[in-house]
Formats: C-alpha cells, sequence, structure tokens
C-alpha cells in the first residue's frame, strides 16, 4: 500500500461518509472530506469520491473540474444509466447510490492504487482468487456439514450461530469476488 495515499469524499451523505470512512482508514488511507467551501485540499488525493447525485449538467462539469489528470475520478450516481455520460469526462469508475460501502470503499481504495507491474498484477489476482476463496470455501463446508448435524444435533442457539458464521462468509465471499472483478478491470 502506499503509504499517505490519500482519498477525498466529496458528498453531504453523511451516512455514507459514515459507512466508508472506517473502512477506508482500516486499508491504510488518509480520508479527507472539504469543508464548506468544496475546495481541492492542498495535496492532491490520489482519488476521490464525486457525488453527483440531482445535479444538473453545468453542476456536473464543475464538480468534476477541480482535480488534476493525476487523481482517479469515482462518480457517484443514483443509477448507472448515466455512465456513458462520463466516459469522456476521464472519470476512473463508478458507484450507484444503494451500492455496499464496502464495495464503494473497495473501489476507491482501487482508485488509489498505482498500477503494479505486470507479474505483480497476476501474484495479486492469484492470491485473491484463490487463497482467499478457498478458506471461505472450507468455512462453508464446514457449516452445511453442521448444518446438517451429521456430528449430532444442534441446539438452536448453534444452528443460530452456524447461519450467522454463513450469512458472513457468504458476505465476505461476495466481496471478494468484487475485488476479484475490480482486480481484472484495474489492471
Amino acid at each position: 500500500m502506499t503509504k499517505g495515499s490519500r482519498v477525498l469524499i466529496t458528498t453531504s451523505d453523511d451516512r455514507l461518509f459514515g459507512a466508508i470512512h472506517p473502512f477506508l482508514e482500516s486499508l491504510g488511507l488518509e480520508v479527507v472530506r472539504p469543508g464548506n467551501d468544496k475546495s481541492v485540499p492542498a495535496k492532491v488525493p490520489e482519488a476521490v469520491l464525486v457525488d453527483v447525485r440531482g445535479l444538473d449538467a453545468d453542476a456536473l462539469d464543475a464538480a468534476l473540474e477541480p482535480y488534476p489528470s493525476s487523481t482517479r475520478v469515482v462518480v457517484l450516481m443514483s443509477s448507472a444509466e448515466a455512465v456513458p455520460s462520463f466516459v469522456a469526462s476521464g472519470v476512473h469508475d463508478f458507484v450507484c447510490e444503494g451500492d455496499d460501502p464496502q464495495a464503494v470503499a473497495l473501489r476507491l481504495w482501487m482508485a488509489s492504487r498505482p498500477a503494479p507491474g505486470p507479474g505483480l498484477s497476476l501474484e495479486v489476482r492469484r492470491l485473491v482468487r484463490h487463497d482467499m476463496r478457498n478458506p471461505l470455501a472450507v468455512i462453508l463446508g464446514q457449516c452445511e456439514i453442521l448444518t446438517i448435524e451429521l456430528g449430532g444435533p444442534l441446539t438452536d442457539h448453534h444452528r443460530r450461530s452456524v447461519g450467522a458464521i454463513e450469512r458472513q462468509t457468504e458476505h465476505l465471499h461476495a466481496l471478494v469476488d468484487h475485488l476479484a472483478g475490480l482486480l481484472d478491470d484495474h489492471w
């Protein structure tokens, strides 16, 4: 991870900011939110999430204008229907309102990363596709064995616990799949 990578989040949506901010910090990113003047900070961010929900065409151009070409812009939209209008405006990636906040954070993290050399990209993709998915498959398999009660009957409490483990593992599996897709798109 690039030490000191900075991500700027330009949204007035406190709920969204609160959901993705801790996750981005856990990934080692410095998260910045502009003040009321909406100015770009002195240290140029590697990536920026620009909230364009509800903006007209002029406001949209103004929202995307202040960032240098070295900053990768991720646009937050109301729906994916507007994607074609951003293709020529130097936008790196798109997220939609209602997307999982962790998936939004992963997209920002990926946007903040410099593209590695070809050997590293293959190693990272192999790690995500194989080394991260296999343990999840083992956990799900063990949960299934417990659920069908091969080792004996489960109490209601144990059944709920196994269900929670399955749900969280499936969620993590979906995030790993999403990350794998981002890696394919990015590298």
